[in-house]
């Protein structure tokens, strides 16, 4: 039988829209196939490697009361729409967790790591006691030690900090966890003079 008069026409438009419908459905269905997965940062960091450099009489750092030398220095924002400083403003920041810290800073020249924003403290704290692995037990009866929780800069924004130290001898108060800005203070001190 042959297709005569309009209706051939219409049924090559209607066989072309098919073909260009299924193409589209096949198309979507391959592009969601190959959507990549969200991947989560390296965020580990092999505290074993870090280089243990002497401690350094001026600026003193104490920990616990303990002389230390600052290693590594962890910051993320706080919140979703948290942010940080660019990096040339952080060692800034850690006047706001204890004072005269920066001179510590420019003398101990850290490692400093931003970590993507977190959403809570507790979240962060969760991260960095996962991804910084002191030696031994948590660091217990090595030089290592650490601290870990919120601080505010000058102008009352949270931001989340970490901190890895070292002393020139083994510690046995080696993982601290600050609960609030203020605790800082109270945990690390900075002496400028003898």
């Amino acid at each position: 039988m042959q297709l005569t008069g309009w209706f051939a026409p219409v049924a090559g438009v209607l066989g072309v829209i098919l073909l260009l419908f299924a193409a589209t459905l096949v198309r979507r269905w391959l592009r969601r196939k190959r959507k990549p997965k969200w991947v989560e940062p390296d965020l580990r960091i092999d505290v074993s490697r870090v280089e243990l450099r002497p401690v350094l009489d001026l600026p003193k750092l104490l920990f616990h009361g303990e002389p230390v030398r600052l290693d590594i220095v962890i910051l993320a924002p706080a919140g979703r729409t948290g942010t940080l400083p660019p990096p040339r403003d952080w060692p800034v920041l850690m006047e706001a967790i204890a004072p005269g810290l920066m001179r510590v800073v420019q003398a101990h020249e850290p490692q400093f790591i931003r970590w993507p924003a977190q959403l809570s403290v507790n979240g962060f704290v969760h991260q960095f006691f996962r991804n910084v692995v002191l030696p031994g037990d948590r660091g217990r009866g090595t030089p290592f030690c650490a601290a870990v929780g919120p601080a505010r800069n000058a102008e009352g924004q949270l931001f989340l900090v970490g901190m890895v130290m070292h002393a020139d001898h083994p510690l046995f108060l080696s993982l601290e966890e600050v609960e609030s800005e203020t605790m800082w203070r109270r945990l690390i001190e900075v002496r400028a003079r003898p």
